[in-house]
């Protein structure tokens, strides 16, 4: 099977390991392609590589995982959609909005799968919130608060923190962009978001172009809002989300891989749930199980293109709020 990786950071040498962990190296024909002619790691030894995008156009790979820096994602994902490829694209799928819908009817078009990897949408956890919130465990959703800070030289202790894609500008850094996990489940747990209010700031604490933290209010279609915290800043990492409902509530500790849910119908006792025995990385394994599946015609992709651009639309209405300090209609 012709596969090809588009990036070779941290992220694309995971879904590298997860590929030959769930096909088997001797399925897999892959091409690696990066920018500078860096040799592979000694454990992807057994794949090829190259430094001209062109090559990978030319292989004409049945899939590709394209994990760049964002402002390289859609004009990479048109050309490998104009030749046919089922794409997993790295979140966020862009940088801005600039090429998506070319990108949308290209892929629509030709029938091909294309699944933006908000991996956070496989966490058991989350999505038995989701769950519980959509079946009216808390009642009508009021609010919602989700936090998420760790420090950026901390990401990736291996790398240099300013040379990293989280830290330009010119790559598609930034807390709105590489945080937009919870931008996206936050939109979803409001059923959509009518307006966005923003805050972003550069402390000076970091030596990089782009804001380290911000703080948004989303307005949901049915009134209800969303407070969003995120920042770079934050020695001792956190990730969470609270939901506030008419006959309860819901937290969730991302990090601890633990919630509860108190709601009228039970006396208002919390009830827990956890995921913190899960394995590392699963998330990363179940989005690729996923995605494969997708590839095959057995499911659907959990944040497609459409719902990828949407991220994408609230994050430049952030930016615009941000910049404007008003509220910015969606």
């Amino acid at each position: 099977m012709r596969v090809a990786v588009v990036g070779y950071g941290a992220i694309a040498a995971r879904h590298i390991d997860i590929m030959e962990e769930m096909l088997g190296r001797g399925r897999l024909d892959l091409l690696v392609c990066r920018e500078r002619d860096v040799p592979l790691r000694p454990e992807h030894g057994w794949a090829r590589m190259t430094t001209d995008f062109g090559d990978v156009l030319d292989f004409a790979p049945r899939f590709a995982v394209v994990a760049s820096p964002a402002t390289k994602h859609a004009g990479q994902a048109a050309r490998l959609a104009e030749i046919g490829a089922h794409m997993l694209i790295e979140k966020p799928l862009s940088a801005s909005l600039d090429g998506i819908a070319e990108l949308i009817d290209t892929a629509e078009a030709r029938g091909l799968t294309v699944l933006v990897a908000y991996n956070m949408s496989y966490l058991k956890t989350l999505n038995h919130l989701m769950e519980q919130v959509r079946s009216g465990a808390v009642g009508r959703v009021i609010s919602v608060m989700a936090e998420v800070g760790q420090y950026l030289p901390r990401w990736r202790p291996h790398i240099d923190y300013r040379a990293s894609v989280s830290a330009s500008s010119a790559l598609g850094g930034g807390v709105l962009l590489e945080l937009s996990h919870e931008v996206e489940y936050a939109d979803r747990l409001l059923g959509g978001t009518r307006a966005v209010f923003c805050r972003s700031a550069r402390s000076g604490d970091l030596d990089i172009d782009v804001e380290d933290s911000a703080d948004i209010l989303m307005e949901g279609a049915g009134g209800s809002t969303a407070m969003i915290h995120l920042d770079m800043l934050q020695r001792t990492p956190t990730r969470s989300c609270r939901v506030f409902g008419t006959d309860g509530a819901a937290e969730l500790d991302l990090i601890q891989g633990t919630g509860s849910i108190r709601s009228s119908c039970d006396g208002g006792s919390p009830r827990t749930f956890s995921g913190a025995l899960e394995a590392p990385g699963c998330a990363y394994r179940d989005q690729m199980a996923h995605f494969l599946a997708c590839v095959r015609g057995e499911s659907e992709p959990l944040v497609g293109l459409r719902r990828g651009m949407r991220v994408v639309e609230l994050v430049e209405a952030a930016r615009r709020s941000a910049e404007k300090g008003e509220r910015v209609l969606v």
